[in-house]
């Protein structure tokens, strides 16, 4: 990273932006994954549910990929809709343990999950 890093004034409800060698950057990874198109070799951008022993355990986004193909970078949330959804913290995960988990394209298709396995 180049040291002519510019922080740029935001409302209280925007998330944090700096240009960077030209491009803007956000403080809200989820933000800026969910603004990409999906990419067929990663599963960076697809929302998820942890499962164990037939329940879903937590939801969320896969924001990044420190290691391509080996880690992930996930991005939890809590509640059960669409609107409630609050981010509550960030861990990386080895793919190898990631086997359990259910993957999905959209938010909706993830929460859909949830409420039909009937945890609300």
């Amino acid at each position: 990273m180049t040291e002519d890093v510019l922080q740029q004034e935001q409302p209280d409800d925007q998330p944090a932006k700096a240009e960077v060698d030209g491009s803007i950057w956000t403080r809200d990874r989820a933000a800026d994954i969910l603004a990409r198109p999906l990419h067929p070799s990663t599963l960076v951008g697809s929302w998820c549910s942890v499962w164990a022993d037939g329940q879903i355990l937590e939801l969320g986004l896969v924001v990044g990929e420190p290691d391509p193909g080996r880690r992930y970078l996930v991005q939890f949330y809590d509640g059960g809709s669409v609107e409630q959804m609050t981010p509550t913290h960030q861990e990386h995960f080895r793919v190898d343990d990631m086997d359990d988990w259910h993957f999905y394209d959209t938010q909706e298709e993830m929460v859909a999950a949830w409420f039909k396995h009937g945890l609300q």
